[in-house]
């Protein structure tokens, strides 16, 4: 995932809905995934339930 660091004046900020369409399903799909890996190494006690969540993804159309 390619890091974009962008200035902008105070009030002049994009919403965050408006950047993640701008990615691509899979892009969303990676930082979703790098999240939830984030999440269990901060939580330990979380790490039990890891393998409870589903790596199956299948993308709708609209």
């Amino acid at each position: 995932m390619e890091k974009i660091i962008r200035r902008v004046k105070f009030g002049e900020e994009s919403k965050p809905y408006i950047y993640w369409l701008t990615k691509t399903p899979q892009e969303r799909i990676e930082a979703l995934e790098l999240i939830r890996e984030q999440i269990i190494w901060l939580k330990p006690e979380l790490k039990k339930y890891a393998s409870e969540f589903q790596k199956v993804y299948r993308v709708a159309q609209r």
